[in-house]
């Protein structure tokens, strides 16, 4: 989260200050949230539950941004409080997580190490971020193609279990996404004709 511009730079600012120290200005706080699975997903609960927890609540920024595990934890504490997120977290029980194929787990991958190699086998051959990123779309299309058909409902129907609810909040919240035929990026907000769940997903 970041407030305003630094106080030498504010127009306002007397030319002897040089701190770099930023400024809180209204309706330019932002929370951004990034990836790292579930793992992530509970992470960030657990810190933005920590900041809140010592008076610091992160949740009231002017705008949300998530990506990946992000969109989820941002969907999340836009909807519910953080520290009971983070409760259910911790009250939740070791278990297996839900079959996304009828065979148990998500669309044959491999192990996690061949995962890591068959990444860094496209990102070695891409030529610039855009290429990365259609190279990454084609090789997730053809996961999905390789699964069986209802992959992507199973998977939603995950997605939606983690969320409070299925409505987008009243916080601006933008979700950062890649169009898996293009690679260009895609930003997902309650004005996309996009139910949430879909945009998280």
């Amino acid at each position: 989260m970041r407030g305003g511009p630094p106080v030498a730079e504010h127009k306002n600012a007397p030319a002897s200050a040089t701190t770099s120290r930023p400024t809180p200005v209204l309706g330019q706080r932002a929370l951004i949230l990034g990836g790292g699975g579930s793992a992530g997903n509970a992470w960030e609960i657990g810190v933005i539950a920590g900041l809140l927890e010592v008076g610091l609540d992160v949740t009231e920024a002017d705008l949300v941004i998530g990506t990946s595990a992000g969109a989820t934890t941002a969907a999340q504490v836009t909807s519910a409080t953080p520290s009971g997120l983070l409760a259910a977290i911790l009250g939740a029980e070791a278990a297996p997580a839900p079959p996304i194929r009828s065979g148990g787990g998500p669309p044959p991958a491999g192990s996690a190490a061949e995962h890591l190699d068959r990444t860094s086998r496209l990102i070695a051959a891409s030529t610039c971020p855009a290429d990365m990123r259609r190279r990454m779309g084609a090789a997730a299309l053809e996961l999905e193609a390789a699964s069986d058909s209802d992959w992507s409902t199973r998977w939603r129907a995950t997605v939606a279990l983690r969320l409070p609810s299925p409505a987008w909040p009243e916080t601006t919240v933008r979700l950062v996404a890649v169009d898996a035929r293009t690679g260009a990026p895609v930003v997902f907000d309650r004005h996309s004709g996009v139910d949430l769940v879909d945009a998280v997903a």
